[in-house]
């Protein structure tokens, strides 16, 4: 057994310091490293934070961009026709007939449906029976309508899905899929009709009503048969898979035709809901005959004057009303 010396040991004793030193270091400048790394990610949420307060300034500089056109358009705001000071004119008009002691009727109406606008779009789809395969060899799960379909700030594409399976996380075989750079959600009304081989547009599915206010629907799909994919395939148009609809009186001639008929409300508030002027029937005037009706009558009357033996009764308001005279000596 050989025996290290002691100038050997301390050789290797002074090259494990050498070689402990140099991994402190290591170990140091890893640990800077992490705590630069660290102040980056914190200057990093920092940057974040302030890009989102820009960006929720931007949106409000786009709102109040949009308040502005509609003020303008006299669509919106408190001085619109029809606003709380147009009905308080027509409250003093009413209040200064009834005074009068006349009979006032008025009538107003407010409308939701002038924001709405509506929309028809038609889908064909030619050569149905190839159109799995295309979608195969462009490696496309879904078929898309070419171009946008907008209708106020809103866009439409449409889909049809021969597959059947999730788009995303929803599943649909033939839907509508919005499409928006605003994030004030989405109110409409929609029907989907398909066309059959005897030309008659037949509807598919109930009229649907979609109300998602202040909701970002952006790529949402909408459909009869839009479902969650976690409850599996859609059912299909009609309930047919796409290999029973290309044999169906729904296709004909190899191609799908299809008629979307969309109604959408513009963003706007129930308080901006535009009014109708306000219509007043006023009665002709009748005060001079009621009082001359009074006077013939004697009803309530409180003062009787004597002329020539004939006695007229009168009413001490009235004359201390109209005579400074009278006043002095009814009223003294």
């Amino acid at each position: 057994m050989d025996v290290k010396c002691a100038d050997a040991i301390q050789a290797e004793i002074a090259a494990a310091k050498a070689e402990l030193l140099e991994k402190k270091r290591l170990y140091s400048e890893a640990k800077q490293q992490v705590s630069d790394a660290e102040q980056r990610q914190l200057l990093r949420r920092q940057l974040d934070a302030i890009q989102e307060e820009a960006a929720f300034y931007v949106n409000l500089a786009a709102n109040n961009q949009r308040n502005r056109h509609l003020i303008d358009r006299d669509e919106w705001g408190p001085h619109k026709p029809g606003s709380s000071l147009a009905a308080a004119r027509t409250t003093d008009t009413i209040r200064r007939q009834a005074m009068l002691g006349q009979t006032v009727r008025a009538e107003s109406a407010i409308t939701c449906d002038e924001a709405v606008v509506k929309g028809e779009y038609v889908w064909k789809l030619h050569g149905m029976s190839w159109l799995k395969g295309a979608l195969d060899q462009s490696q496309d799960g879904y078929a898309a309508s070419e171009g946008l379909f907008q209708l106020h700030d809103d866009q439409f594409w449409f889909i049809y899905n021969p597959g059947r399976a999730a788009i995303e996380s929803e599943c649909a075989s033939l839907a509508i899929r919005h499409v928006a750079d605003h994030d004030h959600g989405l109110f409409m009304r929609y029907r989907i009709f398909i066309k059959r081989s005897d030309g008659e547009f037949i509807q598919w599915g109930p009229q649907a009503y979609e109300c998602h206010p202040d909701q970002d629907t952006s790529d949402m799909l909408f459909g009869p048969d839009v479902c969650d994919e976690r409850h599996g395939h859609a059912k299909g148009i009609f309930g047919l898979s796409h290999e029973e609809l290309l044999h169906s009186e729904w296709v004909d001639q190899d191609t799908l035709t299809v008629r979307f008929e969309l109604e959408v409300r513009a963003h706007t508030g129930y308080d901006e809901l535009p009014m109708k002027k306000a219509k007043i029937t006023v009665p002709e005037p009748s005060i001079s005959s009621q009082f001359l009706g009074l006077l013939q009558s004697g009803k309530w009357s409180d003062v009787t004057f004597r002329v020539k033996g004939e006695a007229i009764k009168a009413h001490s308001l009235i004359l201390c009303c109209r005579s400074e005279v009278f006043e002095r000596q009814l009223c003294g």
